[in-house]
């Protein structure tokens, strides 16, 4: 008969592993084999069996940094407590909060927590004799409001004997709240992604990883997020190469034009009427989560007929400068001056981003209609300044884009490509000659276009259009992380180790064609020539190939134009 002294023993035992944050062991669970000791404690892992029967190591739900809630929400990611006994990293822990902009469904829905700055590990079931796998940790995208580690499933990567790592941090709202000023000054989100370069660098060696071999990679706001680690002086040194998908730093869409209206904008849907912004930040804190995500589906549906004027509407800024600043320069110019991180990097875009948002188009034909009345008015992409300049351009845009030389007439392919160009092949081409005058870049196109990975999206309620031409925006990544459900067929399971290939023999040698390789096409993948107009790429269709000035004949147009009117 169990006694009175062992059952206030459980309790208390239960009460100090819930304030460490440790999970019991059950004995099915418990295997000191795939135990791991680190600098906050020891983790419990588990053996993954993966659908086509790959076997490997996942380390789930491990803190990186304090819960941000409380007197921590909008604030700078703390360190996490030191826990005693071993932890139960065999779960994913709560993602983050993210608003998910769908297609079919509830158009916007709000999901995740607060308490959820977690890093999961990955790593291959043999174990390195010299601890020195080269390791990949991912940032994904989302457009700065969605996003979780859940999705991002590691069976291709791990084949390549590398170590995958992914994590959740704060984005929207409880990422990017900026008053411009002490009160809050933004940029956690970013600020959370530089935390766990910290947690890497000093753990990675107890996973057999090499801190010297560490990938940095990202896809859309994630790939704008990695170059903002490239760009900030305190992450340099914690990573070793960079790998940009469909994204990058100085592309008007990604940059926030008005964060403290925004947050005041917050304030007002929530009822603060305040015009001092430590006031606005404090009675935030006090909010209800529910009421915050609340808030952030409020502005972000009152913000949609302007975001391709206005921007994102959460986003990293432009910080006054201050000891923890993340960001204090305008993006281009640390590009063109060479303040970044001079480490090998790997960058591309899909041969038509915007066709993944095409299913769009048709709801926002009527936008097109003012777009006729008043060239004007066309989105500003060109940061150009006067009215007036702004109205010719627009102009030029129409005869040069569209044979009919309207908005309104425009086909929907002709509509996607000059999106894709404005907001993704330009910025990202024009970035990857600024960075190649100091560092070795790789410049790719993803041309494999297949149905199959379109209906997967378009199940999901990405907005994709298969009847476009090219390739669409989070196309190419059903190639690089298995999905849930996702079934790729032998070509595509191909597709997926080769480029998986060209990915292990960067993060090991900085170089993604170091020999020659049959399997590879016998390809090798040429730097951009930073002396050269002639800007080269690895094309990557049904078989790869080196091609040259992709889209620059609109690209020159494009750069001209906004040379010829600022």
């Amino acid at each position: 008969m169990t006694s009175m002294r062992e059952v206030c023993f459980f309790i208390w035992l239960v009460l100090v592993m819930e304030i460490y944050g440790i999970s019991f062991l059950t004995k099915d669970k418990y295997n000191s084999t795939l135990q791991v000791s680190l600098r906050n404690g020891v983790v419990q892992g588990k053996q993954v069996y993966s659908s086509d029967g790959l076997s490997y190591i996942g380390y789930y739900g491990i803190p990186y940094a304090a819960p941000p809630v409380k007197s921590l929400r909008f604030k700078n990611p703390h360190p996490v407590k030191r826990w005693r006994g071993v932890l139960d990293a065999t779960q994913f822990q709560s993602g983050c909060v993210e608003t998910q902009v769908r297609s079919t469904g509830n158009i916007l829905n709000v999901l995740g927590s607060e308490d959820c700055l977690y890093i999961n590990v990955f790593t291959p079931l043999k174990k390195s004799s010299e601890n020195n796998f080269p390791t990949i940790l991912y940032i994904y995208g989302g457009a700065f409001i969605e996003g979780n580690s859940h999705i991002y499933n590691p069976d291709f990567l791990i084949q390549q004997d590398l170590i995958v790592i992914t994590f959740d941090f704060r984005s929207g709202l409880l990422g990017f709240l900026s008053t411009e000023d002490e009160a809050s000054y933004g940029n956690y989100g970013l600020k959370d992604h530089y935390a766990a370069l910290k947690w890497v660098n000093s753990n990675i060696k107890s996973f057999g990883g090499d801190p010297n071999q560490v990938t940095l990679a990202g896809h859309s706001s994630g790939s704008m997020s990695v170059m903002y680690q490239m760009i900030h002086p305190k992450s340099w040194g914690l990573y070793n190469r960079l790998i940009c998908l469909s994204g990058e730093v100085t592309a008007e869409l990604g940059s926030q034009k008005f964060p403290r209206k925004m947050a005041f904008n917050v304030g007002l849907s929530l009822g603060i009427e305040t015009d001092n912004s430590t006031e606005l930040v404090e009675r935030l804190r006090q909010m209800d989560i529910d009421q915050l995500k609340h808030a952030q589906t409020k502005v972000l549906i009152a913000g949609i007929p302007y975001l391709l004027e206005n921007g994102l509407l959460f986003t990293p800024v432009v910080e006054r400068d201050h000891e923890d600043a993340f960001l204090t320069k305008p993006t281009i110019e640390l590009l063109r001056n060479g303040e970044f991180a001079r480490v090998p990097l790997i960058t591309g875009t899909t041969t038509n981003e915007a066709a993944s948002v095409a299913g769009f188009v048709n709801i926002v034909r009527f936008v097109l209609l003012l777009y006729e009345w008043s060239p004007g008015l066309f989105p500003n992409q060109l940061n150009i300044k006067s009215l007036t300049k702004r109205r010719e351009a627009a102009k030029k845009l129409r005869r040069k884009y569209f044979k009919s030389g309207s908005f309104v007439e425009a086909t929907d392919d002709e509509l996607s490509q000059i999106l894709s160009d404005l907001l993704y092949t330009r910025p990202i081409i024009n970035s990857a000659s600024f960075i190649s005058k100091y560092s070795p870049v790789y410049f790719y196109v993803f041309a494999y276009r297949t149905n199959y990975t379109k209906q997967y999206l378009r199940d999901g309620g990405i907005p994709v259009d298969i009847s476009l031409n090219g390739v669409g925006h989070i196309e190419d990544l059903s190639f690089i992380f298995k999905y849930e459900n996702q079934v790729l067929p032998p070509e595509g399971i191909e597709m997926s180790k080769r480029i998986g290939r060209l990915w292990s023999n960067f993060a090991r040698y900085g170089n993604p064609t170091p020999t020659v390789d049959p399997f590879l096409y016998n390809i090798t993948w040429p730097q951009i020539s930073p002396d050269s107009k002639h800007i080269p790429h690895l094309r990557i269709d049904t078989n790869f190939s080196i091609g040259e000035n992709f889209r620059m004949e609109f690209i020159d147009f494009l750069n001209q134009l906004s040379k010829d009117n600022n």
